[in-house]
């Protein structure tokens, strides 16, 4: 017996296939709950007022997009660390968004509400 896989014919790139698992309703979700979630983080932690979770602005889609981007992309391109995508050689280049604002989108990353 075959199993058939139902891929909409609109799926051509890779971009497409990505979307099928990553749709915006979920990314608004991401986005509204990694808001929220540093927002609570911040308020609750007694860091000092010029630590980098301080300067936590909130975030939107389209950032959100990118920072997936980049994780993606460490997957495909091996870095020897963290700090060389944001580097001047032009290999490994990142001109997306600045390494202290990616590692605090990391940080506040959340999917779900804390809230039973």
């Amino acid at each position: 017996m075959h199993e058939t896989i139902n891929i909409p014919p609109s799926c051509v790139t890779p971009y497409d296939f990505y979307h099928l698992l990553v749709d915006d309703a979920l990314m608004d979700v991401i986005v509204r709950e990694t808001n929220y979630y540093a927002a609570q983080t911040i308020q609750n932690s007694t860091t000092k007022n010029e630590s980098r979770s301080r300067a936590w602005k909130p975030i939107d889609g389209g950032e959100l997009k990118k920072c997936f981007a980049i994780v993606l992309w460490f997957g495909i391109v091996p870095t020897p660390d963290m700090k060389k995508p944001w580097s001047k050689d032009r290999f490994y280049r990142n001109e997306f968004n600045p390494r202290d604002r990616f590692i605090n989108i990391l940080r506040f990353l959340h999917f779900s509400s804390n809230e039973t």
